[in-house]
């Protein structure tokens, strides 16, 4: 039975992963056509809690401040 529940928990674990990646691209690229993203689905937001949420959003802030500061140097 452990097995099962050990499984269970990758399996969300793996899902979780990928939502916050959805979430922090802000938007889910659909895979039948290049460039083009939809909206980031309200079952992502389910896997997280405020504070994680909020952990995301600020890794992209910075990320995004990270790279404005690196084209601003190569101007």
């Amino acid at each position: 039975m452990w097995i099962i529940n050990y499984l269970k928990q990758k399996k969300y674990e793996k899902k979780k992963e990928y939502w916050r990646n959805v979430i922090y691209d802000d938007g889910i690229r659909y895979s039948w056509s290049e460039g083009v993203w939809g909206p980031v689905p309200d079952e992502a937001y389910g896997y997280f809690s405020h504070e994680e949420l909020l952990e995301i959003y600020a890794e992209r802030e910075r990320d995004e401040q990270e790279l404005q500061n690196l084209l601003e140097e190569l101007e």
